[in-house]
């Protein structure tokens, strides 16, 4: 959220260089939907597209999005 000063899109060469690896690299692999593509709509000075797919439009390289956190029934008692 460059908005607030905030993440790898404030500043004009970590933007370059973040939008250039997510675009070479094989795969994406974040931890929740949201940051794949959501809309904010928590404060209307804050841009409400969020996400990779908002912020980098013409993105290929294939996402799989993979949550963080614990089963508690895995591997069950």
């Amino acid at each position: 959220m460059p908005e607030i000063g905030y993440g790898n899109f404030r500043k004009k060469w970590l933007r370059k260089a973040t939008v250039y690896s997510f675009k070479n690299c094989s795969l994406i692999l974040p931890v929740a939907d949201a940051l794949v593509k959501q809309e904010y709509a928590y404060d209307p000075k804050i841009n409400p597209k969020q996400g990779l797919l908002n912020l980098i439009p013409d993105l290929k390289t294939p996402i799989q999005v993979i949550p963080n956190g614990f089963d508690t029934i895995f591997g069950g008692i």
